[in-house]
């Protein structure tokens, strides 16, 4: 007794049912890689040099170290002339202060608004939109670390932002220097995010 798969009908309906299929696995397969290009995975060393969704990020770094790390950041609370190291929400009370006021807007509280209140709009700094843009493309709750070195050049900084990315394990590092003069009314703002 021949199989009812060997029924030409029943064939058929196979041969239409396998291309609808791969047809709907190459859609899911191209939104995929899509999503994938504009949610950080150019963000991998070889890339462009640009973050997570190309210039939307505040940072737009140049050096990115991505490494394995079984371990949380270890971040360390610090101010001193030479280093400064924190995940704390900052102030406007130093160009330190600022600059982690500016990333813990960014990962905490996630609020494009103050981030730009932080800054001057200038070409080298992301507007309030980008940013917007920027924090949605970062995971809730990321853990975070920035660690900044003056350069010698007035307030200019290195500026280095770890975070832990959505695997738990793999830790990556935007390098860039910022500028941050203090204003005439007394407080410190971001006017460049340059990459490193």
């Amino acid at each position: 007794m021949p199989s009812r798969w060997s029924d030409p009908e029943v064939q058929k309906k196979l041969r239409i049912g396998g291309a609808g299929i791969a047809a709907v696995a190459l859609v899911v397969g191209l939104a995929f890689g899509v999503v994938s290009i504009f949610s950080g995975d150019s963000d991998k060393p070889g890339a462009d040099g640009g973050s997570p969704a190309g210039a939307l990020s505040p940072q737009t770094p140049g050096t990115i170290d991505t490494s394995s790390s079984s371990s949380i950041l270890g971040c360390k609370e610090i101010r001193s002339a030479e280093q400064s190291e924190s995940s704390g929400k900052g102030d406007t009370e130093s160009a330190e202060g600022a600059i982690f006021a500016y990333e813990h807007a960014f990962f905490n509280a996630r609020d494009a608004r103050q981030m730009a209140e932080l800054s001057v709009p200038s070409p080298s700094v992301a507007t309030e939109e980008q940013l917007a843009n920027s924090i949605l493309s970062m995971p809730v709750d990321t853990p975070w670390c920035v660690n900044i070195t003056p350069t010698g050049e007035a307030d200019k900084f290195a500026v280095a932002v770890r975070f832990v990315e959505a695997d738990g394990a793999t830790v990556t590092t935007w390098s860039q220097t910022m500028t941050v003069p203090k204003t005439p009314e007394g407080q410190w703002k971001i006017t460049a995010v340059q990459a490193q």
